[in-house]
């Protein structure tokens, strides 16, 4: 059995087919936790993110908030998803019992990875710092203003708090 596999089983992965702008079946997408990943396997974040509006695949209304069992849980997966570092997102379904479902794992910036770097998520400095050996200087969770959000129209993004 790979990692992969493993994952799977452990977090009930299930592959729905979602309509983007509604919840299917009362499972609500939770687009992104979003952490950093220290090449010492510690996660600093994560930063949880709903999205309210899709457009196209992109984000265009989201807002962040904390759920301290979700953040837990979801910063296990990032420390056990091989090969991971640095700026990283997993995209997971909520079941109507708040039971997270993993979708993927991306060690990259998303669409509304500004939200998370406005929120306190500052992974691409983090990711400097630890390279010029001031990793000890780096947060393990960031503090944010809960309900801070993003909305997009057309090129125009605003981040509200």
């Amino acid at each position: 059995m790979t990692d992969t596999d493993e994952l799977r089983t452990k977090f009930d992965v299930v592959f729905r087919h979602l309509n983007e702008q509604n919840d299917a079946e009362g499972v609500s997408l939770l687009r992104e936790a979003l952490g950093a990943l220290s090449r010492k396997n510690k996660v600093h974040g994560p930063i949880l993110r709903w999205r309210h509006k899709v457009v196209n695949g992109e984000s265009h209304e989201t807002s962040v908030f904390r759920n301290k069992k979700y953040e837990e849980l979801l910063s296990s997966v990032f420390l056990q998803s091989p090969g991971a570092y640095g700026h990283c997102l997993a995209q997971v379904l909520v079941d109507p019992k708040g039971r997270l479902h993993l979708i993927e794992i991306n060690p990259r910036l998303g669409g509304a990875s500004p939200l998370a770097l406005r929120a306190g998520l500052q992974s691409i400095a983090w990711h400097l710092m630890e390279d010029f050996g001031h990793a000890e200087k780096i947060p393990n969770m960031p503090s944010f203003v809960e309900g801070m959000s993003l909305s997009k129209k057309g090129l125009d993004v605003t981040i509200t708090n």
